[in-house]
C-alpha cells in the first residue's frame, strides 16, 4: 500500500489505475503495445479493445508478456493500425 492510500484509509482501491495505449501499428496478430506508466511489477486486472484497428482482428483474445510501458496482446487475426487498448492494473506496491 503506498503512503496516498495509507493516509486516506482506502488501502490498495487507490493503487487501481487504468491506462490507455499508443495506437497500433499492425502487421501481425501479436503485437508489443505502448501502454506509458504500466510497470513490469504492476498486476493486471483487465485488458480490453477500446477502438478496432482497421484490420481484421477485431477480437482482443490474450496479453503475455509485461514489461515497463509495454504489454503485448493478440488477436484473432491482425488488428491493422490504429487499435486502442485499455489496462486496468493493481499499481506494485511503492
Amino acid at each position: 500500500m503506498n503512503k496516498l492510500a495509507r493516509d486516506v484509509s482506502l488501502g490498495d482501491l487507490v493503487n487501481i489505475q487504468a491506462y490507455t495505449s499508443a495506437v497500433s501499428v499492425g502487421g501481425a496478430a501479436s503485437e508489443a503495445m505502448t501502454v506509458t506508466g504500466l510497470a513490469a511489477g504492476d498486476t493486471i486486472l483487465a485488458v480490453t479493445q477500446k477502438t478496432a484497428g482497421a484490420g481484421t482482428g477485431k477480437n482482443l483474445i490474450a496479453f503475455s508478456t509485461q514489461a515497463a510501458n509495454a504489454l503485448t496482446v493478440t488477436w484473432d487475426a491482425n488488428p491493422g493500425a490504429g487499435a486502442v487498448i485499455v489496462v486496468l492494473v493493481l499499481k506494485a506496491a511503492s
